[in-house]
Parts: structure tokens; sequence; C-alpha cells
């Protein structure tokens, strides 16, 4: 981890010993890949804002292209195939393309943009080199998990438990 790194790509090349220490001590399999390995490569974390507009005439973009995830949350592929979803279920309900895809993109903004935000601020929380802060960032959550799992089961039921089609409906039918 480098405070300091701007340099972007995914071929700049990395150092093994650099690796080694930062993942050795993991598992003994993960070391001897990195051992195997003839030319690490390393790649920054960079946050992007998503674009302003998704659809330009009669095209639209989706995942990453409309709305780039940090991978704090493990939701770029799933915010991916949400999308996919709303833009199935506004092509089939509509019959003016303008309209469905601007439907879609005003349907899956707000929510896109919160699970961005979310993914962001978990990166900032738990993304810590000291041990001691790392204890500060999860102590807390693993004591509610063996106190009450239903507490953090219930704070992520925002992003774990939507039906965006069912939403997608239930909005256009009001």
């Amino acid at each position: 981890e480098q405070d300091d790194w701007t340099q972007e790509g995914w071929k700049i090349p990395g150092d093994k010993a650099d690796a080694l220490r930062d993942f050795g001590g993991w598992d003994p399999v993960l070391s001897a890949i990195i051992e195997a390995a003839d030319q690490p490569h390393r790649w920054a974390l960079h946050d992007r804002p998503p674009l302003v507009t998704w659809v330009d005439g009669p095209v639209t973009v989706l995942g990453d292209a409309a709305h780039p995830m940090l991978p704090s949350m493990a939701q770029g592929a799933v915010q991916a195939l949400e999308d996919a979803v709303v833009l199935a279920t506004c092509l089939a309900t509509q019959s003016d393309l303008s309209s469905a895809l601007t439907d879609y993109e005003k349907t899956r903004k707000p929510r896109v943009t919160a699970v961005q935000e979310r993914s962001a601020a978990n990166l900032r929380m738990f993304h810590h080199r000291s041990t001691t802060r790392q204890l500060l960032a999860y102590g807390p959550i693993w004591l509610a998990a063996h106190l009450s799992t239903n507490l953090i089961h219930a704070r992520q039921d925002w992003i774990y438990g939507e039906d965006v089609a069912t939403a997608f409906l239930e909005t256009e039918s009001k």
C-alpha cells in the first residue's frame, strides 16, 4: 500500500520481494505462487466518479463503464448485473427506446451512487496498515456479529436484499 501512488495501468512491474513482504505470511500456497511468478505486476485502486450521463441517443453504458466501483463492497459485478436486469425490464415494458434508456439511468443512479459511496467509505474505514487501527475498525463489527447477527444483517439489507426489477416495476405502476 502506498499513499502517494498515482501511476495507473495493469502492467506496472512489481517487485517480488515487495509482494512477499506484503503477502508472504498469509498462506504457503500464496507464497509459492509469488515465488513462481516471472514478473509480478501491481496496480493501485483509484476512486472514480460515475459518469454524468449514461445515455447518448440510442446507446447506454452499464456496470463499471457507468459507475466504477472500488472492490471494498464486492459489488462491481453485482451492480452490473442489476443494471442489466433493470435495463432489460425497462426495454421490455416500454415501447419508446429513449424513454426506456432514460428510465434505466434515472432508476439506477441513486442506488449505484450509494453503493459507490459505501464502497469508498469501507475502503477508508477498513484499509489500515496498523494492526491497532485494524483492531479498532474490525473489533466492533466482530463483537456485534457475535452479540446480534441480525444487527449486522439489518445494516446490509439495503444492499443485499434489493429486488431491483420488482422495485422498478412498483415505481412505474405508481
